[in-house]
């Protein structure tokens, strides 16, 4: 059974590809743009939303979210629990699972990112874009600096505190 479609006359024109609008077929929600079908799966909860774009051989798949003004193309992938928002671009052969989150950054490859958990008094995930000095945690995104600030400032020095330092350390050393 479809999940959505294709609204044919809604389209927009991003550096000369065609990319369609598409509406949830159960309750006519907007969703975001992408260039065919083959770009979001139609068996599953995966959603594009927003102004969020996904377009070439790109796909989304499982309970993955793509949403703001996000960007996935080339061969990537998005799928389980993934988020992708912001202003992040997830491109190239690049392919993000599980329970990432990523926000305001840019994916190229495997390599790029790193995903860590449980930890914390959340028992949360957390996602570290070393190259681009990206944490992103929960409901915190923001530098490597920010982070240990927050830490420090929510957790002072108690056991939270110190495996998150540790695990920063580790990463960045």
């Amino acid at each position: 059974m479809e999940k959505y479609k294709i609204i044919e006359d809604e389209f927009i024109d991003f550096y000369g590809q065609k990319l369609y609008r598409i509406i949830r077929i159960v309750d006519n929600v907007k969703g975001g743009f992408i260039e065919s079908i083959n770009n979001l799966s139609q068996e599953d909860n995966a959603w594009v939303s927003g102004n969020a774009k996904v377009f070439g051989n790109a796909c989304v798949y499982g309970d993955a979210r793509v949403h703001g003004n996000a960007k996935v193309f080339g061969n990537a992938e998005v799928s389980g629990n993934a988020k992708v928002y912001g202003d992040a671009e997830v491109y190239g052969d690049a392919k993000v699972s599980g329970n990432a989150i990523l926000k305001d950054v840019k994916i190229e490859k495997v390599i790029d990112f790193i995903i860590y958990g449980p930890i914390g008094s959340r028992n949360s995930f957390i996602t570290i874009c070393k190259e681009q000095d990206k944490i992103s945690t929960g409901c915190f995104s923001g530098s490597k600096k920010e982070f240990l600030e927050a830490v420090e400032k929510t957790h002072s020095n108690n056991n939270h505190a110190q495996n998150y330092k540790k695990l920063i350390d580790f990463i960045f050393n």
